[in-house]
């Protein structure tokens, strides 16, 4: 079976595949230490993120049965109780 990569679009966001485009803006929303503990991997430098993404690219060319997604928020609403 041949794993093709889409757009997911719905009413509030985005997935689209991860290019190496996005690393910049991937580093920058996820520059957050308090994140990380919970992943497999440390991401502290822009290099490393560049490093993620090469390897979610690699195993979609490979045809692994993962796509990686990263999420593009096209309507951002503040939310408040």
């Amino acid at each position: 079976m041949e794993i093709q990569p889409v757009e997911l679009t719905g009413k509030q966001a985005k997935l689209i595949p991860m290019e190496k485009e996005h690393v910049k803006e991937l580093f920058e929303a996820g520059n957050s230490e308090a994140i990380w503990p919970y992943m497999p991997m440390e991401i502290k430098t822009e290099k490393d993120m560049g490093h993620l993404v090469e390897d979610a690219i690699e195993a979609r060319q490979s045809q692994e049965s993962r796509i990686e997604f990263p999420v593009k928020v096209l309507h951002a609403q503040m939310i408040t109780a």
